[in-house]
């Protein structure tokens, strides 16, 4: 067995990140696959298809198969590519075209009714898609569990909902609130995942990144408990972590790594507004307060970073993380290997907490010294 491990994709303004367990099981959070990317021409963006195919991915039956699918919302940079790269249906009837085109099945499809429920916006041809394979592995629970709990047809429902499509699946309803130790049908003993939100109340007219999933990882490594502790938690604003963080325990916001919300936007430290912009909520800070060891790491998954009026990513956002943390240990998936086109930011979870990987880049020296770091045994609290 190895140890577990996250990658973060260089994706520009969008989130895609693969964790793996030690018995490899991938965890897929968000994707953001592009056409060009394909073109080994083309030297600004990371070829992530080729990636997760390659080099993560088992294959069952010659078929690429991914464990757990989890959408955090589904605006179009966080569902980007799932149409033409990921199989919906049946999964008896995978063809030879799409075995052709290496579509991807997925064993376990986490589903969260409230983002779309609520959100009365147009959605994208991708998150159509999402949202109808979804309700087929749905209605096929409600007909069927013993075919509903089989691999390319499980379903995971996340947060409350008042959908009445969903009676017949409460047992497959998790709750904010809730640690998860099954994925795709088999209870892990090394890791689990807490959720902390949707929340039941919206907070914000029908801003659906006020009702992304966010959740924390735990990872044990080697008997040791909570060895590393990642947070991801969508465009989650800042009005949602206020509410996390007063109804939480305090170790379920710990972090280790923390992917920075919203492309390292300024909602996660206030409204983007001339008032918003004056200072960041006490609430934010707190959040940012719950690092662990000397080394904490926040990784942007955006473009580089800076200083402008874009937003995001923000400037001014990331010069607050840094205060946290240090320029050191604040990464950036567009710029931080040094390389064109960028490479993914991969930690390994050792019992001393996480490592960064050591990988030959032309800023090598850089990875190492944070690699160094973050391998630091850590000390708990703030």
């Amino acid at each position: 067995m190895t140890d577990p491990r996250i990658k973060y994709y260089p994706v520009d303004n969008a989130d895609c990140s693969l964790i793996t367990l030690t018995d490899e099981t991938k965890i897929l959070i968000d994707v953001s696959i592009t056409f060009d990317a394909e073109d080994e021409k083309n030297k600004d963006r990371y070829n992530v298809r080729r990636d997760i195919l390659d080099n993560e991915l088992k294959k069952e039956k010659e078929i690429p198969f991914l464990d757990v699918f989890i959408l955090t919302h589904p605006d179009e940079d966080h569902i980007r590519g799932y149409n033409d790269y990921f199989y919906s249906g049946k999964p008896e009837n995978y063809g030879a075209k799409d075995k052709e085109n290496e579509k991807i099945v997925i064993g376990e499809l986490w589903y969260t009714p409230i983002l779309f429920d609520r959100y009365t916006a147009e959605l994208c041809e991708d998150a159509i898609i999402f949202k109808q394979e979804a309700k087929r592995r749905m209605d096929l629970f409600k007909e069927d569990k013993s075919e509903g709990n089989k691999d390319g047809n499980r379903i995971r429902i996340i947060g409350y909902t008042e959908n009445k499509e969903l009676e017949g699946l409460e047992e497959r309803i998790v709750v904010p609130g809730s640690l998860i130790s099954e994925f795709n049908g088999k209870i892990k003993s090394d890791f689990r995942l807490f959720i902390h939100a949707p929340f039941k109340d919206a907070f914000k007219d029908d801003d659906r990144n006020e009702t992304s999933i966010v959740f924390q990882a735990k990872f044990d490594v080697d008997k040791k408990v909570d060895a590393g502790l990642s947070i991801f938690c969508g465009d989650a604003g800042w009005r949602v972590w206020e509410k996390i963080l007063d109804v939480s325990n305090v170790e379920d916001v710990n972090w280790d790594l923390f992917l920075a919300p919203h492309h390292c936007s300024w909602t996660f430290f206030n409204d983007n507004t001339e008032e918003g912009k004056k200072e960041p909520k006490e609430s934010s800070l707190k959040v940012l307060d719950n690092k662990l060891g000397s080394n904490p790491v926040v990784i942007s998954s955006s473009k580089e970073i800076k200083n402008n009026d874009d937003n995001p990513p923000s400037y001014k956002a990331k010069s607050q993380y840094v205060k946290k943390v240090g320029e050191k240990c604040f990464l950036n998936t567009a710029t931080d290997s040094g390389t064109k086109p960028p490479e993914p930011i991969e930690f390994e979870i050792k019992s001393t907490g996480p490592q960064r990987t050591n990988k030959k880049t032309k800023s090598g020296t850089k990875s190492l010294l944070i690699g160094e770091a973050v391998s630091q045994p850590k000390t708990y609290g703030n």
